[in-house]
């Protein structure tokens, strides 16, 4: 925090009053003041540090969350697309293939479906275009989009992995 600016401002109770000109807290005096007046000032904040920044996020759900804007497909309003995504990185490769597979694939099924026609096209040629179509079901393509992220991230664990055994 900053210091309050003081400037004398007298009353007939306290002849050496002194009044912050940027917060306007006194200081009431009956004794001359000794310079430099020092008093943290209410309104000047601390410049605050920057968070640091966090890790880059690691998992199933960023691999999917990054696959789906590689199709160009946004999250829709009241989806917690990121809060999901989050869940799954938690989850890690071993929840989201076991115990979670089942409720990950339902969730993708039904924000699918709030998707207009234009945008499912427009997925799915970019789903061409980058080789994804051909790991998919065009029938039901949320099973494979889970798969596919669960895959990523599993192969970006194991490079993890061996770049940090050879540095070693």
């Amino acid at each position: 925090m900053s210091d309050c600016q003081f400037i004398a401002s007298p009353t007939e109770e306290f002849p050496y009053r002194q009044v912050c000109q940027v917060c306007g807290h006194p200081w009431n005096l009956t004794t001359p003041p000794v310079p430099p007046l020092r008093r943290p000032c209410k309104r000047h904040r601390p410049k605050t540090a920057r968070p640091t920044p966090n890790k880059p996020r690691r998992g199933p759900g960023t691999e999917a969350k990054l696959l789906l804007e590689s199709l160009s497909i946004s999250p829709i309003g009241g989806c917690d697309c990121e809060g999901f995504a989050r869940k799954m990185d938690a989850w890690g490769v071993a929840g989201c293939r076991g115990e979670h597979y089942q409720e990950i694939v339902d969730r993708f099924r039904a924000y699918a479906s709030k998707y207009g026609w234009a945008t499912k096209l427009k997925a799915a040629a970019l789903a061409v275009k980058t080789g994804l179509a051909f790991r998919l079901n065009p029938l039901d393509p949320a099973p494979g989009i889970v798969d596919e992220a669960i895959r990523r991230a599993e192969e970006k664990e194991a490079a993890q992995v061996r770049s940090t055994a050879i540095s070693r």
